[in-house]
């Protein structure tokens, strides 16, 4: 991941090693995730020690180490560092169209973010680099950028920076979920009615010993619980794991 020296003042993420203020303060700077130290360094301690990037065309020390990073979360992070500046000369940073990475900005004024919206959907034809208007006009289709929140990002178009899940897939899901929790409700009531009537003995002979309707109620709600919690809760969890691996999810 290449980016500037304020990428902790955006992003806050937790260091283990390491100062956020200072770990990016310069070219030749690197933090890596608990991951690559691991891969790199084993139980060594990682900070400060160098590391070959790029096929070895450069030597970066490490200068901070990231917290263990959510298995949820959305981008994940394994090695941050400057952009170097023999970098900005080329194609990525001087043409329209490359897809190298995601550039993500910090508005702190709340109420700029519908003039700086406006100013970035015609902010490409200005400033075309080395392809013609009619390259731009064909490739943003008359549009221009446009600012998506980092909330939103989570579950947006999976088109979007680098990818995910997008929020139709997960409307899907959901719906063929409550489709599936429909049809178990119905089958276990047509069941419960059916050994309705073979319990009825069970009841007669109950009220007879002096049970009343209350504590009937409480006994089959009790058995229904033990049912449905329980023995729900645990088959779930038991499956969930092969559910993950059919459906390629994350749970």
């Amino acid at each position: 991941m290449l980016t500037d020296p304020a990428f902790f003042s955006v992003f806050k993420l937790p260091l283990l090693a390491g100062d956020s203020s200072t770990t990016l303060d310069g070219p030749g700077n690197v933090v890596i995730s608990t991951d690559m130290v691991r891969k790199y360094f084993g139980t060594e301690q990682a900070l400060r020690k160098r590391l070959r990037i790029d096929n070895g065309q450069t030597e970066a020390i490490v200068s901070g180490v990231l917290a263990p990073q959510p298995p949820n979360q959305t981008m994940e992070f394994d090695l941050i560092e400057v952009i170097p500046t023999s970098w900005l000369s080329k194609y990525a940073f001087t043409n329209w169209g490359s897809m190298w990475g995601t550039l993500w900005v910090r508005i702190d004024d709340p109420r700029a973010i519908s003039r700086v919206r406006a100013g970035l959907a015609r902010y490409p034809y200005p400033h075309t680099g080395n392809w013609t208007k009619d390259l731009l006009q064909e490739i943003f289709g008359g549009g221009g950028l446009d600012l998506v929140s980092l909330p939103d990002l989570h579950f947006h178009a999976a088109a979007i920076g680098e990818g995910g899940n997008s929020r139709a897939l997960v409307r899907i899901l959901g719906l063929i979920g409550l489709a599936a929790l429909a049809t178990a409700i119905i089958n276990y009531v047509n069941l419960a009615t059916a050994r309705s009537a073979l319990r009825a003995r069970e009841v007669a002979v109950r009220k007879v010993l002096g049970a009343t309707r209350l504590r009937l109620v409480a006994q089959f709600m009790t058995e229904v619980y033990m049912m449905a919690a329980v023995l729900g809760t645990v088959f779930t969890d038991l499956a969930l794991h092969w559910v993950n691996l059919w459906g390629c999810l994350d749970l």
